[in-house]
């Protein structure tokens, strides 16, 4: 029986040899000592078993379950090994194409957020989302509420960094009262959250809408912020009747802090 050495072995079939002795120890092959040198060698039948390797890892097996693939299953059981493959690469092309659309709206929500800075504007049409949020701004541990946040989070990239401001924070004397948390889209939040959590933190704001990007420079948000956004809508015949809702767009510290938020706002004609 011809043999064959590491080397030859690690050559011919791609791999190294310490990712040999990494099939050997899961028992995937067996080599043999050469009586002359002791040098391990492999048969033909471990080449074989190298290129079947090779062919199921690049089908995105696992080492565990391409050994019970080889050793231990019956063919009925690698039939079925194949059909949970393919289930699983069903789920992960959900997945990308899910990953894909979002590239494509947080690409274009920033390119829209450049071209519309300081700009305000009416929407006929209401809105959707999912709010998770906390008292104050930034993220810490001390309560329930805060580890649930967190939680949401790492839903990252489907939600946003967002911000709720009591409208009441806008009346003569009156504290600026916000709530810092996650944003999530309607049409994306159904994707990956339960029927509880969208009846949970739905949010529906009603048509008309008043919306607006602004940005600022390291600066923290304040009444001043928004002052000339609604004095904008009160020149265009509006009064605001919901809570203020802003989502970070584009958050960078090239040369200096810039953040570009969009704001949104239900009204209604006065």
């Amino acid at each position: 029986m011809e043999k064959y050495t590491v080397g030859q072995i690690a050559k011919a079939m791609g791999v190294s040899a310490q990712t040999l002795r990494h099939y050997e120890s899961l028992g995937l092959i067996s080599s043999m000592r050469n009586d002359e040198n002791q040098y391990r060698t492999y048969s033909l039948d471990d080449t074989r078993i190298l290129f079947m390797i090779s062919i199921y890892r690049s089908m995105g097996f696992s080492l565990p379950k391409i050994k019970q693939m080889l050793k231990d299953m019956n063919e009925k059981d690698v039939i079925s090994s194949f059909d949970e493959r393919l289930r699983e690469v069903d789920a992960e092309i959900r997945t990308l194409e899910l990953l894909k659309f979002e590239l494509e709206r947080y690409r274009q929500g920033i390119e829209n957020s450049f071209e519309n800075v300081g700009k305000y504007w009416i929407e006929d049409k209401g809105h959707k989302m999912v709010s998770v949020m906390k008292s104050g701004s930034g993220m810490s541990l001390d309560n329930d509420k805060d580890n649930e946040l967190v939680e949401y989070q790492k839903l990252a990239p489907h939600v946003r960094q967002g911000f709720v401001i009591s409208k009441d924070s806008f009346k003569e004397n009156a504290d600026f009262d916000y709530q810092y948390g996650v944003l999530v889209s309607d049409s994306i939040a159904r994707q990956i959250l339960s029927e509880e959590e969208l009846e949970k933190y739905m949010i529906s704001i009603k048509g008309p809408i008043a919306k607006t990007i602004i940005r600022t420079n390291g600066e923290l948000l304040s009444k001043e912020t928004f002052k000339s956004f609604f004095e904008w809508i009160e020149m265009q015949g509006y009064e605001i009747v919901s809570d203020l809702y802003g989502t970070a767009r584009y958050h960078a510290y090239y040369q200096q802090e810039t953040t570009l938020f969009e704001f949104l706002v239900s009204v209604r004609m006065r």
